[in-house]
């Protein structure tokens, strides 16, 4: 026994071999009967130098040998998909940054039509009201210049009136003696609001009150007079009418240039009210693809972590089967310097013969793949 104090030397060759056991008994994935069997052969074998083992004992070796070379495999099976499973996720999520960004530039293309969709409906709306303002002024003019003719025309119905109601027969004298007076107040009110000049209403007052027998030459003269501002006041009147008549013809037409105006701005806004909408839509249906397309990129990426981690993981388990499980076997399996002698000596190989007939129909040989 060692003496207080002092820490016992580790038999490098025990170390080994429990080393070895740990990864065959973790790893193989063999049945129970089988692992406790091949364990226990591990010290009664390996435990022996190479010039000490009998046939046995090396048959005892191949069966672990076979053993390893089937854990090995499996790491290469589960480390070549791990590989392949973070290789197709890297490629997705590739694919899903080039989407991405394909859908960033989308949205940036689409906003920027949206935004000069937006001016031009802004545009064509203002050019709407313009639209509609300039027919209202027409339609406005139209109805003022008809005003205007309907007025020349009453008024000339009006004058044509009191020539031949009232200005006629005083002239001829067939009023009676009793209503001539009368008459004559009419007249000269009507006169009056025909803007006849103070005095000479006040002189035909006095000529049209006589019979024509009685009448001078400066009564005949004042009722000329009268003549000549009633024929130049229908005349004025006639010029309003002929005149007009053009420009009703030029109101109309004014009128339905600007309707034609209307009608075309009224179109111009509903194709770009439609535009409009279509890049609105557009947009909106941007945002949420972009919004899909970067929670699946979220996705892959986290997919990509846990796909690295599990092949981390499975490399450095490898890692650690070679330094402790296949490079221990390894050195075990070749070595022939005489164990040191202990108090605390190996197992002998008893039970061996019988272990690796069974593990040689438990365990078939794998194949290291590349």
């Amino acid at each position: 026994m060692s003496r207080k104090g002092t820490k016992r030397k580790v038999d490098p060759v025990v170390e080994k071999c429990d080393g070895l056991t740990m990864a065959i008994r973790d790893l193989a994935g063999l049945p129970k009967d089988v692992t406790t069997m091949l364990l226990e052969m591990i010290p009664h074998c390996l435990g022996q130098p190479k010039d000490k083992r009998h046939r046995f004992q090396e048959n005892s070796i191949r069966a672990l040998d076979n053993v390893l070379l089937s854990i090995e495999g499996n790491f290469t099976k589960t480390i070549g998909e791990a590989r392949a499973k973070v290789e197709e996720i890297r490629e997705r999520a590739a694919s899903f940054k080039t989407a991405v960004a394909e859908e960033e530039q989308k949205l940036q293309d689409d906003s920027n039509r949206l935004s000069e969709e937006t001016k031009m409906l802004a545009k064509a709306t203002l050019e709407l009201r313009a639209a509609r303002k300039a027919l209202q002024d027409a339609k406005e003019s139209e109805k003022i210049g008809g005003e205007e003719m309907d007025v020349a025309t009453q008024t000339k119905h009006k004058v044509q009136g009191i020539i031949n109601d009232l200005i006629e027969p005083l002239k001829s004298g067939s009023v009676p003696a009793p209503d001539v007076d009368k008459r004559c107040k009419t007249l000269l009110a009507t006169l009056k609001d025909l803007d006849l000049d103070e005095s000479m209403l006040i002189v035909l007052a006095a000529s049209l009150g006589k019979s024509p027998d009685a009448r001078g030459e400066f009564d005949h003269l004042a009722i000329g007079q009268l003549d000549k501002f009633i024929a130049s006041y229908i005349a004025a009147q006639d010029m309003i009418l002929l005149s007009d008549e053009a420009g009703r013809k030029e109101r109309a037409a004014t009128v339905q240039a600007a309707q034609e105006a209307l009608d075309a701005a009224l179109e111009a806004q509903r194709i770009r009210a439609t535009a409009f909408e279509m890049s609105w839509k557009a947009k909106e249906d941007d945002v949420r693809n972009l919004e899909v397309a970067r929670k699946s990129l979220k996705e892959v990426a986290s997919q990509s972590t846990s796909c690295g981690q599990v092949l981390y993981k499975v490399e450095a388990e490898s890692d650690v089967f070679q330094e402790y499980g296949r490079k221990a076997f390894g050195e075990l399996k070749e070595w022939s310097t005489p164990a040191p002698e202990d108090p605390e000596k190996l197992p002998d190989a008893t039970g061996v013969v019988d272990a690796v007939a069974k593990i040689e129909l438990s365990v078939t040989p794998v194949a290291i793949t590349a």
